[in-house]
């Protein structure tokens, strides 16, 4: 696999792993990630091999996953911002008056 392609695959591993785990989905987990792997065009076999043959290059797969990290921080922090964002209009909503059913 091309790098690019495998950090972007490496990234969305562990994103479902972790939700497998989270959601203890642990019952479907072949199935999701071969669902993942699909969307990719790969097997679950070429990421292993890709992934092992990254990882001998530890300072460069290091880098990788500190941008990783970055990313998945940076996404993080765009949820976060929308949650926030949400709970304040919600917020509004219910401080404001409720409109009057009166004519002028």
């Amino acid at each position: 696999m091309a790098e690019s392609e495998y950090t972007e695959l490496l990234m969305e591993v562990f994103i479902t792993q972790n939700l497998i785990q989270l959601k203890e989905l642990t019952e479907k987990r072949d199935s999701v990630m071969t669902g993942l792997f699909d969307r990719y065009g790969v097997t679950e076999d070429q990421f292993k091999r890709s992934h092992e043959y990254y990882q001998t290059q530890a300072n460069d797969q290091k880098e990788r996953i500190d941008r990783i990290r970055d990313r998945l921080r940076e996404e993080r922090g765009k949820i976060d911002k929308v949650r926030q964002e949400k709970n304040n209009t919600g917020r509004d909503l219910r401080t404001q008056p409720e409109p009057s059913n009166r004519r002028p």
